[in-house]
């Protein structure tokens, strides 16, 4: 939010006050560790992969329909054709013919499932479409123990979600399960604008949903209790916060002595034009919303928890007791 001031017409009245530059900055920050090289058109999505190597890669789908990959020194490493993704969702290390790849589950352009094959050894993204693929208005986050040669799948569809599996076992990959409505504890969060970080904090399972709030902020909602604050990114020495954010992705365990619980990486265009990736890591957010932090709700925010909040708790407490 930008402010500006006219002088008063009698300098007179004018109290010899300095002004209260903390008002004027907004009160919870996240500061960027580093930014990513400019990506090659404006980004609409991202989702964070891993591969068997244990090396991290965030998989940006761009305007041009086609999608480019970064390290985490944020250098691109591998992009594909224009005219073949709309969005993109969580990932697997997979083997293909011998060849080690991230797949991610992705929604190709004519709005089917599909997968995007990520190579950084052959600096390519490859696209594979999926037998039977229903059609979906929206990728849904998708965190689940199925086996390292299945990634489960959850999608919106005329306002209803669904949950399936892609069977990775085979050099052709395929729907492993016929897709039925099921809403579990991160169903709720779909599109490219949210996303869900579930870690372990000591013993406690802390669950962080995070959304774009405006052009230039983002909302963080606690899972368990419904406390939610607002953020905005703060800029560097050497990097510059984006001026409009359009996609959000988390991974929430260990990366590297930057990232120790986990990684936030926010997409938006900056002033000179410029799309790129903001790192950001996620221990910030989980101190702020530890057990001993004093978090209060936002002054905006009423005691009435959301619909979507209500769902992901009760989502949280059933596994709690399964467990």
């Amino acid at each position: 939010m930008t402010f500006s001031c006219s002088p008063a017409e009698n300098s007179e009245e004018i109290a010899p006050v300095q002004p209260n530059i903390e008002t004027e900055t907004p009160q919870n920050t996240l500061p960027i560790i580093w930014e990513s090289k400019p990506a090659a058109a404006p980004i609409i999505d991202i989702a964070i992969g891993k591969s068997e190597s244990g090396a991290f890669y965030t998989t940006a789908i761009l305007e041009d329909g086609s999608a480019q990959t970064f390290d985490m020194d944020g250098i691109p490493v591998a992009r594909s054709k224009p005219d073949l993704f709309a969005e993109i969702s969580s990932s697997k290390p997979i083997s293909v013919s011998g060849t080690d790849l991230i797949a991610h589950i992705a929604k190709s352009q004519d709005d089917l499932l599909s997968l995007a094959l990520v190579s950084p050894e052959n600096k390519i993204v490859g696209f594979s479409a999926l037998n039977t693929s229903p059609t979906i208005d929206t990728l849904c986050e998708a965190k689940s123990d199925q086996p390292m040669d299945k990634m489960q799948i959850n999608y919106e569809s005329d306002d209803a979600i669904f949950k399936a599996a892609i069977d990775l076992s085979t050099d052709t990959p395929v729907l492993a399960a016929a897709q039925t409505p099921n809403i579990s504890e991160t169903d709720i969060i779909c599109g490219p604008t949210q996303t869900l970080s579930t870690s372990a904090q000591s013993l406690e399972r802390k669950a962080l949903a995070i959304s774009k709030q405006s052009q230039s902020t983002l909302l963080v909602t606690d899972i368990q209790n419904g406390s939610r604050q607002t953020y905005s990114l703060k800029e560097g020495m050497s990097v510059n916060a984006p001026q409009a954010l359009s996609s959000v992705a988390t991974y929430p365990d260990f990366i590297s002595i930057d990232y120790p619980q986990g990684l936030l990486v926010v997409a938006g265009e900056h002033n000179d034009g410029s799309s790129k990736l903001s790192y950001i890591s996620m221990e910030t957010l989980l101190d702020d919303f530890s057990d001993d932090a004093d978090t209060p709700q936002e002054e905006d925010a009423t005691n009435t928890i959301s619909p979507e909040i209500k769902a992901l708790q009760d989502a949280l407490k059933a596994v709690s007791e399964e467990n």
